[in-house]
Protein backbone atom coordinates (compact mmCIF):
# COMPACT_ATOMS: atom_id res chain seq x y z
CA UNK A 1 0.00 0.00 0.00
CA UNK A 2 1.40 3.89 -1.05
CA UNK A 3 2.12 5.51 2.13
CA UNK A 4 1.43 9.38 1.86
CA UNK A 5 4.35 11.84 1.03
CA UNK A 6 5.77 13.15 3.97
CA UNK A 7 9.21 15.30 4.72
CA UNK A 8 11.50 13.94 7.24
CA UNK A 9 10.40 14.87 10.81
CA UNK A 10 7.15 16.03 9.64
CA UNK A 11 3.95 14.25 11.05
CA UNK A 12 0.67 14.97 8.38
CA UNK A 13 -2.11 15.21 10.55
CA UNK A 14 -0.13 17.91 12.71
CA UNK A 15 0.58 20.19 9.41
CA UNK A 16 -3.20 19.97 8.19
CA UNK A 17 -4.08 21.57 11.39
CA UNK A 18 -1.84 24.28 10.67
CA UNK A 19 -3.31 25.37 7.56
CA UNK A 20 -6.83 24.60 8.70
CA UNK A 21 -5.93 27.23 11.57
CA UNK A 22 -4.35 29.70 9.19
CA UNK A 23 -7.74 29.55 6.12
CA UNK A 24 -9.34 30.19 9.37
CA UNK A 25 -7.29 33.15 10.21
CA UNK A 26 -7.36 34.50 7.16
CA UNK A 27 -11.18 34.30 6.56
CA UNK A 28 -11.99 35.97 9.83
CA UNK A 29 -9.57 38.61 8.83
CA UNK A 30 -11.37 39.09 6.29
CA UNK A 31 -14.80 39.20 7.80
CA UNK A 32 -12.93 41.89 10.16
CA UNK A 33 -11.87 44.01 6.92
CA UNK A 34 -15.73 43.28 5.65
CA UNK A 35 -16.99 45.06 9.01
CA UNK A 36 -14.64 47.72 9.68
CA UNK A 37 -17.11 50.64 8.03
CA UNK A 38 -20.02 49.40 10.42
CA UNK A 39 -17.51 49.35 13.22
CA UNK A 40 -16.68 52.47 12.94
CA UNK A 41 -19.33 53.86 12.47
CA UNK A 42 -20.60 51.70 15.51
CA UNK A 43 -17.80 53.06 17.93
CA UNK A 44 -18.20 57.00 16.36
CA UNK A 45 -17.12 59.12 18.04
CA UNK A 46 -13.92 57.23 19.32
CA UNK A 47 -12.19 60.65 21.29
CA UNK A 48 -13.19 64.06 21.52
CA UNK A 49 -14.83 65.63 18.98
CA UNK A 50 -13.93 69.50 18.12
CA UNK A 51 -16.06 71.66 16.24
CA UNK A 52 -14.73 75.20 14.63
CA UNK A 53 -17.10 78.33 13.78
CA UNK A 54 -16.28 80.79 11.48
CA UNK A 55 -18.32 83.15 14.15
CA UNK A 56 -17.27 85.22 16.59
CA UNK A 57 -17.65 84.05 20.41
CA UNK A 58 -20.76 85.23 21.61
CA UNK A 59 -22.73 85.31 18.24
CA UNK A 60 -25.78 84.35 17.57
CA UNK A 61 -24.82 80.90 15.63
CA UNK A 62 -21.24 80.68 18.20
CA UNK A 63 -23.92 80.43 21.12
CA UNK A 64 -25.67 77.59 18.97
CA UNK A 65 -23.00 75.87 18.86
CA UNK A 66 -22.40 75.93 22.33
CA UNK A 67 -25.73 74.36 23.08
CA UNK A 68 -24.87 71.58 20.25
CA UNK A 69 -21.83 70.75 21.95
CA UNK A 70 -23.49 70.22 25.30
CA UNK A 71 -26.30 67.90 23.60
CA UNK A 72 -23.51 66.24 21.65
CA UNK A 73 -21.10 65.25 24.18
CA UNK A 74 -24.01 63.52 26.41
CA UNK A 75 -25.57 61.63 23.36
CA UNK A 76 -22.04 60.31 22.56
CA UNK A 77 -20.10 60.14 26.03
CA UNK A 78 -17.29 62.21 24.67
CA UNK A 79 -16.13 65.85 25.07
CA UNK A 80 -17.20 67.96 22.36
CA UNK A 81 -15.61 71.44 22.24
CA UNK A 82 -16.10 74.49 20.47
CA UNK A 83 -13.81 76.94 18.94
CA UNK A 84 -13.94 80.43 17.46
CA UNK A 85 -12.58 81.36 14.72
CA UNK A 86 -13.63 84.21 13.07
CA UNK A 87 -12.06 86.70 10.16
CA UNK A 88 -10.59 86.44 7.38
CA UNK A 89 -14.18 86.27 5.95
CA UNK A 90 -14.45 82.70 7.24
CA UNK A 91 -11.25 81.29 5.24
CA UNK A 92 -9.31 80.37 8.45
CA UNK A 93 -11.82 78.37 9.89
CA UNK A 94 -12.64 76.90 6.28
CA UNK A 95 -9.20 75.89 5.94
CA UNK A 96 -8.49 74.52 9.37
CA UNK A 97 -11.59 72.09 8.58
CA UNK A 98 -10.34 71.16 4.86
CA UNK A 99 -6.83 70.21 6.09
CA UNK A 100 -8.30 68.13 9.17
CA UNK A 101 -8.89 63.93 9.13
CA UNK A 102 -12.00 62.82 7.54
CA UNK A 103 -13.04 61.34 10.65
CA UNK A 104 -15.98 63.19 12.09
CA UNK A 105 -14.02 64.35 14.82
CA UNK A 106 -13.39 68.16 13.19
CA UNK A 107 -16.92 69.47 12.28
CA UNK A 108 -17.26 73.18 11.50
CA UNK A 109 -20.25 75.15 12.12
CA UNK A 110 -20.76 77.75 8.36
CA UNK A 111 -23.36 79.64 7.12
CA UNK A 112 -24.81 80.52 3.75
CA UNK A 113 -22.36 83.30 3.02
CA UNK A 114 -19.36 81.40 3.30
CA UNK A 115 -20.65 78.44 1.72
CA UNK A 116 -22.81 80.23 -1.69
CA UNK A 117 -22.16 84.05 -1.57
CA UNK A 118 -18.19 83.88 -1.13
CA UNK A 119 -17.38 82.19 -4.26
CA UNK A 120 -19.45 84.64 -6.60
CA UNK A 121 -17.86 87.69 -4.17
CA UNK A 122 -14.17 87.12 -4.22
CA UNK A 123 -11.63 86.81 -6.96
CA UNK A 124 -9.60 84.04 -4.72
CA UNK A 125 -11.55 81.39 -2.83
CA UNK A 126 -8.94 79.06 -1.29
CA UNK A 127 -11.91 76.48 -1.06
CA UNK A 128 -14.47 74.88 -3.30
CA UNK A 129 -17.58 74.34 -1.15
CA UNK A 130 -18.64 71.40 -2.90
CA UNK A 131 -15.63 69.59 -3.94
CA UNK A 132 -13.78 70.32 -0.26
CA UNK A 133 -16.10 69.61 2.32
CA UNK A 134 -18.73 67.05 3.27
CA UNK A 135 -22.91 68.36 3.97
CA UNK A 136 -23.71 66.95 7.07
CA UNK A 137 -26.75 68.52 9.02
CA UNK A 138 -28.66 71.97 8.75
CA UNK A 139 -28.86 73.37 12.15
CA UNK A 140 -31.55 76.11 11.36
CA UNK A 141 -32.71 79.20 9.27
CA UNK A 142 -33.19 82.17 10.78
CA UNK A 143 -35.56 85.48 8.64
CA UNK A 144 -34.57 89.14 8.17
CA UNK A 145 -36.39 91.91 9.39
CA UNK A 146 -36.98 95.81 8.08
CA UNK A 147 -35.73 97.37 10.67
CA UNK A 148 -35.24 101.30 11.82
CA UNK A 149 -34.53 103.40 15.03
CA UNK A 150 -37.69 103.31 17.39
CA UNK A 151 -37.03 107.50 17.92
CA UNK A 152 -36.74 107.85 14.12
CA UNK A 153 -39.50 109.37 11.23
CA UNK A 154 -40.26 105.72 10.05
CA UNK A 155 -43.10 104.16 12.43
CA UNK A 156 -44.42 102.20 9.57
CA UNK A 157 -43.04 100.19 6.43
CA UNK A 158 -45.62 102.35 4.06
CA UNK A 159 -43.42 105.13 5.56
CA UNK A 160 -39.68 104.09 4.60
CA UNK A 161 -40.65 102.42 1.26
CA UNK A 162 -42.24 106.08 0.44
CA UNK A 163 -38.82 107.63 1.27
CA UNK A 164 -37.33 104.85 -0.73
CA UNK A 165 -39.45 105.99 -3.94
CA UNK A 166 -39.82 109.46 -3.42
CA UNK A 167 -36.45 109.89 -2.73
CA UNK A 168 -34.10 107.93 -4.85
CA UNK A 169 -30.26 107.33 -4.11
CA UNK A 170 -30.71 109.68 -0.62
CA UNK A 171 -32.02 107.11 1.78
CA UNK A 172 -29.36 105.08 3.65
CA UNK A 173 -29.45 101.24 4.40
CA UNK A 174 -26.62 99.71 6.70
CA UNK A 175 -25.12 96.15 6.59
CA UNK A 176 -22.40 93.66 8.11
CA UNK A 177 -20.79 93.65 4.74
CA UNK A 178 -20.42 94.11 0.57
CA UNK A 179 -21.78 90.89 -0.28
CA UNK A 180 -23.78 89.89 2.84
CA UNK A 181 -27.61 88.51 2.58
CA UNK A 182 -28.68 91.77 3.98
CA UNK A 183 -27.09 93.27 1.43
CA UNK A 184 -28.43 91.05 -1.67
CA UNK A 185 -31.88 91.50 0.17
CA UNK A 186 -31.48 95.44 -0.15
CA UNK A 187 -30.52 95.19 -3.58
CA UNK A 188 -33.26 92.58 -3.81
CA UNK A 189 -35.52 95.19 -2.78
CA UNK A 190 -33.85 98.43 -4.73
CA UNK A 191 -34.66 96.22 -8.09
CA UNK A 192 -38.18 95.46 -7.12
CA UNK A 193 -38.89 98.96 -5.91
CA UNK A 194 -37.33 100.61 -9.07
CA UNK A 195 -35.25 103.23 -6.78
CA UNK A 196 -31.70 102.94 -5.25
CA UNK A 197 -29.65 103.61 -1.92
CA UNK A 198 -26.90 104.80 -0.72
CA UNK A 199 -25.15 101.19 0.84
CA UNK A 200 -23.11 102.00 4.29
CA UNK A 201 -21.40 98.92 5.36
CA UNK A 202 -19.64 97.92 8.50
CA UNK A 203 -17.22 95.81 10.02
CA UNK A 204 -19.03 95.16 13.31
CA UNK A 205 -22.68 94.65 14.19
CA UNK A 206 -22.44 96.31 17.44
CA UNK A 207 -21.21 99.76 15.51
CA UNK A 208 -23.97 99.19 13.14
CA UNK A 209 -26.89 98.84 15.05
CA UNK A 210 -25.28 101.42 17.01
CA UNK A 211 -25.29 103.88 14.20
CA UNK A 212 -28.95 102.46 13.45
CA UNK A 213 -30.50 103.78 17.02
CA UNK A 214 -28.64 106.79 16.73
CA UNK A 215 -30.04 108.11 13.26
CA UNK A 216 -26.92 107.84 11.65
CA UNK A 217 -28.38 105.61 9.02
CA UNK A 218 -31.96 105.46 7.75
CA UNK A 219 -32.80 102.04 8.36
CA UNK A 220 -31.10 97.96 7.86
CA UNK A 221 -32.11 94.79 7.50
CA UNK A 222 -30.88 92.22 10.34
CA UNK A 223 -32.21 89.50 12.96
CA UNK A 224 -32.89 89.45 16.34
CA UNK A 225 -30.04 87.74 16.78
CA UNK A 226 -27.63 90.12 15.19
CA UNK A 227 -29.81 93.06 17.19
CA UNK A 228 -28.82 91.43 20.28
CA UNK A 229 -29.55 94.39 23.31
CA UNK A 230 -30.53 97.03 20.76
CA UNK A 231 -33.75 95.72 20.18
CA UNK A 232 -34.35 93.43 23.39
CA UNK A 233 -33.71 97.68 25.21
CA UNK A 234 -36.43 98.63 22.69
CA UNK A 235 -33.87 101.47 21.17
CA UNK A 236 -35.32 100.10 17.64
CA UNK A 237 -37.89 98.71 16.22
CA UNK A 238 -39.06 95.75 13.59
CA UNK A 239 -41.19 96.92 11.04
CA UNK A 240 -41.69 93.66 8.99
CA UNK A 241 -40.10 90.14 8.31
CA UNK A 242 -38.86 90.08 4.95
CA UNK A 243 -40.45 86.38 4.84
CA UNK A 244 -43.54 84.27 3.33
CA UNK A 245 -45.25 84.03 6.52
CA UNK A 246 -45.22 85.50 9.88
CA UNK A 247 -43.15 83.90 12.63
CA UNK A 248 -44.70 82.18 15.35
CA UNK A 249 -42.33 83.15 17.78
CA UNK A 250 -42.79 87.08 16.90
CA UNK A 251 -46.40 86.82 15.01
CA UNK A 252 -47.37 90.25 15.97
CA UNK A 253 -44.67 91.34 13.34
CA UNK A 254 -46.13 91.24 10.14
CA UNK A 255 -44.57 90.55 6.75
CA UNK A 256 -42.74 92.87 4.35
CA UNK A 257 -45.85 91.76 2.09
CA UNK A 258 -48.60 92.36 4.50
CA UNK A 259 -47.38 95.55 5.16
CA UNK A 260 -47.44 97.03 1.05
CA UNK A 261 -43.79 95.54 0.21
CA UNK A 262 -43.21 92.91 -2.71
CA UNK A 263 -43.80 90.25 -2.22
CA UNK A 264 -41.14 88.75 -4.81
CA UNK A 265 -38.90 89.98 -2.17
CA UNK A 266 -37.81 87.41 0.42
CA UNK A 267 -34.26 87.42 3.06
CA UNK A 268 -32.90 84.48 5.44
CA UNK A 269 -29.96 82.20 5.96
CA UNK A 270 -28.67 79.53 7.43
CA UNK A 271 -26.29 77.51 9.25
CA UNK A 272 -25.35 74.08 8.84
CA UNK A 273 -22.62 71.33 10.08
CA UNK A 274 -20.42 70.47 7.64
CA UNK A 275 -16.75 68.38 7.44
CA UNK A 276 -13.65 67.79 5.49
CA UNK A 277 -14.08 66.20 2.26
CA UNK A 278 -14.20 61.93 2.23
CA UNK A 279 -15.97 61.46 5.39
CA UNK A 280 -17.40 57.88 5.68
CA UNK A 281 -21.10 57.48 4.73
CA UNK A 282 -21.93 55.71 8.10
CA UNK A 283 -20.32 58.55 10.48
CA UNK A 284 -21.85 61.08 8.10
CA UNK A 285 -25.50 59.61 8.91
CA UNK A 286 -24.70 59.01 12.80
CA UNK A 287 -23.55 63.24 12.90
CA UNK A 288 -26.75 63.47 11.60
CA UNK A 289 -29.03 61.46 12.99
CA UNK A 290 -27.83 63.02 16.61
CA UNK A 291 -28.26 66.29 15.25
CA UNK A 292 -31.49 65.81 14.26
CA UNK A 293 -32.30 64.12 17.77
CA UNK A 294 -30.85 67.48 18.87
CA UNK A 295 -33.56 69.19 17.06
CA UNK A 296 -36.66 67.64 18.27
CA UNK A 297 -35.98 68.80 21.66
CA UNK A 298 -38.43 71.13 22.81
CA UNK A 299 -36.21 73.03 25.47
CA UNK A 300 -33.43 73.18 22.82
CA UNK A 301 -36.42 74.38 20.04
CA UNK A 302 -37.17 77.39 22.74
CA UNK A 303 -33.94 78.22 23.18
CA UNK A 304 -33.06 78.75 19.49
CA UNK A 305 -36.10 80.46 19.02
CA UNK A 306 -35.05 83.46 21.63
CA UNK A 307 -32.16 83.61 19.16
CA UNK A 308 -35.29 84.11 16.07
CA UNK A 309 -33.99 81.27 14.35
CA UNK A 310 -35.94 78.56 12.84
CA UNK A 311 -34.46 74.64 13.92
CA UNK A 312 -34.08 73.43 10.69
CA UNK A 313 -33.57 69.23 10.30
CA UNK A 314 -32.01 67.85 7.36
CA UNK A 315 -30.61 64.68 5.62
CA UNK A 316 -27.34 64.94 4.50
CA UNK A 317 -28.17 64.62 0.61
CA UNK A 318 -30.85 67.66 1.23
CA UNK A 319 -28.21 69.93 3.01
CA UNK A 320 -25.79 69.00 -0.71
CA UNK A 321 -28.79 69.94 -2.73
CA UNK A 322 -29.47 73.60 -0.89
CA UNK A 323 -26.01 74.29 -1.04
CA UNK A 324 -25.78 73.92 -5.06
CA UNK A 325 -28.81 75.75 -5.42
CA UNK A 326 -28.15 78.70 -3.43
CA UNK A 327 -24.51 78.82 -4.95
CA UNK A 328 -26.11 78.89 -8.66
CA UNK A 329 -29.27 81.46 -7.52
CA UNK A 330 -26.68 83.88 -5.70
CA UNK A 331 -23.74 83.76 -8.42
CA UNK A 332 -26.68 85.34 -10.35
CA UNK A 333 -27.80 88.07 -8.44
CA UNK A 334 -24.42 88.69 -7.54
CA UNK A 335 -23.53 89.21 -11.95
CA UNK A 336 -26.69 90.73 -12.27
CA UNK A 337 -26.07 93.26 -9.68
CA UNK A 338 -22.29 93.31 -10.43
CA UNK A 339 -21.52 93.09 -6.92
CA UNK A 340 -17.38 92.47 -6.14
CA UNK A 341 -16.32 92.11 -2.51
CA UNK A 342 -12.38 92.81 -3.03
Amino acid sequence: MTQPYRTAGQKQPHHRCQVLQRLAAVLMAGLITGHAGGACAQTYPARPVHILSVYPSGAGPDLVARMFADKLSRLWNQPVTVEAKPGANGFIALENTRRAAPDGHTLLVVGDSHMTLNPSLFRNVPYDPEADFTPIAMQFRTPFFVAVSATGPYRTVADLLGALKARPGRISVGMPYIGSPAHLGAVSLEQALGTTMIHVPFKENAALFASLSNGDIDWLIGTIASAGAFYKSGRLRFLAVIARSRLASHPDIPTLAEEGGPASVAVGAWVAFVGPRDIAPEVVNTINRSVGQVLADDDFRQRMAGFGFLPTASTPQELADTIRTDLARNAETIRRAGIKAD
